[in-house]
């Protein structure tokens, strides 16, 4: 019996660059190691907002989402959002692979927490535009 492969998402072309352009507009804004922190000492350098966000926490935000912060005070990273039109307490990581329409593998690429520079991140993000992990 053949396994149907099921077709890979629409890639959301407009979005993944908007998110990218908020990334190098606003690094201090950006830690690849976590979705979501206000926790200072995870801050980087210049970050006067007091959060930053992974690739997928800021797809999340430029797509319109809003971070759902953890209620107790001893933990300070999120892993949740909402989204517009979609289920209450989605995970981040689902609703940024959602609305980028970004396979399993993309969003492995993209969300990996072993980028340490905006340029390594933007050749990612040209990779997976040209369709290289397709």
């Amino acid at each position: 019996m053949n396994a149907t492969r099921e077709a890979p998402p629409a890639l959301n072309r407009e979005l993944l660059e908007r998110t990218l352009l908020r990334i190098g507009d606003h690094p201090e804004d950006w830690n690849q190691q976590t979705w979501a922190t206000d926790d200072p000492s995870e801050l980087p350098p210049g970050n006067e907002c007091g959060t930053a966000f992974c690739m997928a926490g800021h797809a999340v935000l430029e797509a319109g989402g809003t971070i759902v912060w953890p209620d107790n005070a001893w933990r300070r990273t999120a892993t949740r959002c909402n989204m517009p039109g979609r289920a209450r307490y989605t995970p981040i990581v689902q609703a940024a692979r959602e609305v980028l329409g970004l396979t399993q593998d993309e969003a492995a690429e993209l969300f990996a927490p072993c980028i340490y520079s905006y340029d390594e991140l933007a050749d990612l993000v040209h990779a997976v535009i040209r369709g290289e992990f397709r």
